[in-house]
């Protein structure tokens, strides 16, 4: 009889210990929101894992990065395995590629990262079943379970700091002390920091591990000698992306659009709609297929991840989220042109009222509610005044609005009344993060005005020590040296944008306590406020917090 379970009940890493001191055989299948990774367990070790979280992590692209394959190694090899029906590590090794000892140091690494990655997971399900049913051995892998669980818990912590191996760290001036390397790897790593090489490369230079590289790493950073570097190579998102989270999300939405257009238009329509959305937005015409109009939700997600696994040059999550943003846009312009611009903003509405209560890909839902704002306002996106590409700055404002209109609208607060609320927010932390670090708290704040879009326009000119007079005075003469022309929606987006950062900053650096309190005196404050012209902004202000923080 199967074992089940919820994994907010009984932990991931506790099923681990009771199948290993049991030298259990059999399937540990853990589930969440339609994402699914098998465990295979022989005598109560771990011999491979299997589902979204191994397509993800592509083996391919493992071994390419590290140098051990070339492209077209893994394009023959591919069509090796499809051919003769083997799995691409087994060609690899077979065809002299790749050691066998390296590519079990790559599925280790493998193991590794989507152990965490279920770690993460927020809520979910387990089934465990005994027996090993058409399972194939031909890689012989033998893990801890409890040693690969508590070296993935590791990993989870340090990829907070560290969420990808593309980050690039400098050394901070006049920072480090002797105490600075505890070992002689925290030594080897602070010798390759020089605000160019990024961690991958700092792993190939000194050969260590990857989890001690990441170890070292995140013990100078604790200690204040090493901070990220304006070097590092970002997305247009902020990061590198989690393939998996991008497909979950978007087709869920997408799906939910299509459901919305059939309801009005019939199945038959919708569905045709979604296609031509799909092959607008995606060049990779394969990865289209993968996407059966009105099937199995499911099942499009597991053809998706089948697809990017099996292509050597596949999208990573960025552009994924990019081209599946584009079918979004696309599928909401399909909708307006049959029905017009109101059933559009009822779906959109729709839409944002779904990822508000969204779990497990907030970020790119918080992305996703800025677009559908812009298109919300903006009928231009609908009927070909403006295109996508359009959405990706902020729309056309004009005219300085420093003015104190105390009108109960949304659309009649001042500028000096917009700056008047975030600074005393942004006091409200930074007084609690001055009280906890010091003088590093205004270091941190700098650093971050310093890298925002909003810097030249105007945040240059704040001092969150100023009154807010001497800050609208100073803000409104720079504005008129340099000839900017900006709206309100400018000052809300570049002081909102400098809160979160520094309110993420602080989640790092003192912990989901210290984090919640905030929150709480935040939200404390704003009630406070009662002028009721500001509730829409306070409103936004909050929900983005919570859902963001």
């Amino acid at each position: 009889m199967p074992l089940t379970g919820d994994i907010q009940t009984f932990s991931l890493s506790a099923m681990g210990r009771l199948l290993h001191q049991e030298k259990k055989t059999g399937i540990l299948k853990v589930s969440s929101r339609e994402r699914e990774t098998s465990i295979y367990f022989r005598s109560g070790d771990i011999v491979f894992i299997s589902g979204d979280l191994a397509a993800q992590l592509s083996l391919g692209a493992l071994l390419k990065d590290k140098q051990l394959v070339t492209d077209k190694d893994i394009e023959t090899s591919l069509s090796v395995a499809r051919e003769e029906h083997k799995r691409l590590g087994v060609v690899l090794m077979e065809s002299g590629l790749v050691s066998q000892e390296k590519l079990v140091q790559v599925l280790n690494y493998q193991f590794k990262e989507a152990i965490s990655a279920v770690l993460s997971w927020r809520e979910g399900a387990f089934v465990y079943e005994d027996g090993l049913k058409d399972f194939v051995e031909d890689i012989r892998l033998k893990m801890d379970p409890i040693r690969l669980v508590a070296e993935a818990e590791k990993w989870q912590a340090y990829r907070s700091l560290i969420p990808n191996d593309y980050v690039v760290f400098q050394i901070k001036e006049g920072a480090l002390q002797s105490d600075s390397f505890s070992t002689d790897g925290a030594l080897r790593v602070m010798l390759m920091i020089d605000g160019k090489r990024d961690v991958f490369q700092i792993i190939t230079d000194t050969g260590l591990p990857r989890l001690g590289v990441y170890r070292a790493l995140a013990a100078l950073a604790e200690q204040g000698a090493i901070e990220v570097s304006g070097a590092t190579q970002t997305s247009q998102t902020g990061g590198m992306l989690d393939t998996t989270s991008v497909v979950q999300y978007y087709m869920d939405t997408i799906n939910d659009i299509a459901s919305i257009i059939a309801l009005e238009l019939g199945e038959k329509k919708a569905h045709s709609m979604l296609t031509r959305s799909l092959e607008r937005s995606i060049d990779d015409k394969k990865l289209v297929e993968a996407v059966i109009p009105g099937g199995d939700p499911g099942e499009n997600k597991r053809r998706i991840y089948d697809h990017l696994q099996k292509q050597a040059n596949a999208l990573d999550g960025r552009q994924l989220e990019w081209h599946f943003k584009k079918a979004v846009f696309f599928l909401l312009q399909e909708e307006y042109q049959v029905l017009g611009f109101k059933a559009a903003r009822d779906t959109i509405g729709r839409l944002v009222e779904s990822s508000e209560h969204l779990k497990g890909e907030e970020e790119i839902a918080s992305r996703m509610l800025t677009l559908y704002h812009t298109l919300a306002q903006d009928e231009g996106y609908f009927n070909g005044g403006k295109t996508f590409s359009d959405t990706n700055t902020m729309p056309e404002e004009t005219g300085e609005d420093l003015s104190d209109d105390p009108k109960p609208s949304m659309a009649k607060i001042g500028g000096a009344a917009i700056i008047a609320l975030y600074s005393r927010v942004i006091q409200t932390v930074m007084h609690e993060m001055e009280a906890e670090i010091g003088s590093k708290a205004n270091v941190l704040l700098s650093n971050i005005i310093e890298k925002s879009d909003y810097y030249d326009k105007f945040l240059s000119q704040y001092r969150v020590d100023d009154d807010v007079h001497t800050n609208v005075d100073r803000i409104r003469d720079h504005i008129s040296r340099e000839g900017h022309r900006l709206g309100k929606s400018s000052f809300i987006t570049g002081f909102q944008q400098t809160l979160i950062e520094l309110l993420l900053v602080k989640k790092q650096l003192l912990g989901e306590k210290s984090i919640g309190a905030t929150v709480l005196n935040i939200e404390t404050f704003l009630a406070g406020v009662v002028q009721e012209e500001f509730r829409p902004l306070i409103t936004n202000l909050m929900t983005t917090i919570k859902r963001i923080i």
